[in-house]
């Protein structure tokens, strides 16, 4: 079953999670303009509650994230009862999967995968940190969920990273309450757990741990329950990684103890720091080298979200007509699943206006040329160019050219046709049965002379509007 949902397409969902629903959709623009994109979808259950919030500031932060190592976010519609975000479409996996890959395969992580995945991901941890609002003050974004399941690796071998939800920012619509703890528990900061203010060597310990836990493939905090992973987060030995792996160099295992420590005094000062400590101590690999470890861990998965995508292409693109018809619409629709090649669906859209036969098309235009010819040949006098725009303003550009003009109508000749358009000359145009440029004869009975010492108004947006009737005396 297809939707739609203000200009997108969405189609079944692709990742869940408590509170939304993962999507693949498709945008539908003018001149055949077509975009595969992911629609994180709010719960409906939720729609009242203050995850709608949450969502909303996850959205409003993450776009003011310019980086390609954040996952970009292309719109918000709020539509029909919906909250869905629109995000670009993330060819991969979680790191979270991917390692639970690795685990089930006995798979051990070689030293330069593991660390292009993190100097990805601290790249777009640090421009996180870096952002600024419209008014160039820094955000202070803090992530406090940095996590596996919060990283994203494409097959293009990008790390990326997703979800903003319970970032700490200035001008959050969701603030966090004094005292309240959130984020995951395996990979909180000390200080974090305890409740205590943060800033981003928050996001430099979490994003540590998941250093740690690619090079040794085991968990270092996580328990059996929330006792357990408290109190190895608070008091346990953290071992460093070469304990575990051989082939993780000395120099690797100082820099991965330095982002974990304890005291916040003693990790690195933000992202940009760690990042330049890792990268000069351990080798990176190439983009190329971690997308073909993607592929080799999920290439299931991986054939089955593209043949997906394949599928929306193929079988949806046809309705790309009656969803851009209807994109300016309110009110949703949707496709059926049985829907197949060559069909049309129609997308029912309170509101929306059916098309005019083209016959109607037809007539407008014959009726427009007509309208020009005639004004060519009148005998014009000439008026001021603020006051042509005016006339032009006021005319009706839907009255047909046949209609006659009423004997009581003002005395106004017709202006120079200025314009090369159809409907502007349509509208300048006289009577299309008029054959002769006299002018009108004058009115024997009409209503009296107006008032035109003051010849105009002033619209709602402060334009001046001559006053038809005072434009000839």
């Amino acid at each position: 079953m297809a939707e739609r949902i203000g200009r997108y397409v969405v189609f079944g969902p692709i990742a869940s999670g408590g509170m939304a629903t993962v999507h693949l959709a498709r945008l539908y623009g003018p001149l055949g303009f077509k975009k595969t994109l992911a629609a994180k979808r709010l719960r409906r259950e939720h729609a009242e509650s203050e995850l709608a919030l949450t969502l909303i500031d996850e959205a409003r932060l993450q776009a003011r994230v310019q980086h390609v190592n954040v996952v970009p976010i292309v719109d918000v519609v709020n539509e029909g009862g919906e909250l869905v975000v629109l995000m670009e479409h993330v060819l991969g996996e979680s790191l979270a999967k991917l390692m639970a890959k690795m685990r089930e395969a006995r798979r051990s992580m070689d030293v330069p995968v593991a660390t292009a995945v993190i100097v990805g991901a601290l790249r777009g941890l640090g421009a996180a940190h870096e952002a600024r609002g419209e008014d160039g003050r820094l955000l202070g974004i803090v992530h406090r969920d940095v996590s596996p399941h919060n990283l994203l690796v494409g097959v293009d071998g990008v790390t990326r990273v997703a979800d903003f939800g319970i970032a700490k920012a200035w001008g959050r619509l969701q603030t966090t309450r004094d005292g309240e703890v959130k984020g995951k528990l395996a990979y909180m900061s000390p200080e974090q757990m305890r409740g205590e203010e943060v800033d981003v060597r928050t996001d430099v310990f979490a994003t540590a741990i998941v250093l740690w836990e690619l090079l040794t493939g085991a968990r270092l905090f996580g328990g059996d329950d929330e006792k357990s992973t408290i109190g190895k987060l608070l008091m346990g030995e953290i071992a460093p990684p070469s304990r575990h792996n051989a082939a993780v160099p000395p120099a690797l295992d100082e820099v991965v103890l330095k982002g974990l420590a304890r005291d916040a005094s003693e990790r690195y000062a933000d992202a940009r720091a760690f990042l330049s400590a890792l990268s000069r101590v351990a080798p990176v690999a190439t983009a190329a080298e971690v997308g073909a470890w993607v592929e080799s861990l999920c290439a299931e998965e991986i054939a089955a979200r593209r043949l997906a995508i394949a599928d929306a292409e193929r079988e949806r693109d046809d309705a790309a007509t009656s969803v851009a018809a209807g994109a300016e619409a309110t009110g949703t629709s949707s496709l059926s699943a049985d829907d197949t090649v060559g069909t049309r669906p129609t997308f029912v859209v309170a509101g929306a206006p059916a098309p005019p036969p083209r016959a109607r098309h037809a007539a407008l235009i014959v009726a427009a040329l007509a309208g020009a010819v005639v004004a060519a040949g009148l005998v014009i006098r000439t008026v001021s160019s603020d006051k042509r725009e005016d006339v032009a303003s006021d005319a009706s550009p839907g009255a047909p050219a046949e209609t006659a003009a009423p004997t009581d109508a003002p005395d106004v000749r017709a202006e120079p046709a200025t314009s090369t358009s159809p409907e502007a000359s349509a509208s300048a145009a006289p009577p299309a049965q008029t054959t002769s440029a006299a002018p009108a004869p004058p009115r024997r009975n009409g209503p009296p002379a107006p008032d035109c010492r003051t010849p105009y108004t002033y619209d709602a947006q402060g334009r001046k509007r001559y006053r038809r009737e005072c434009l000839v005396k």
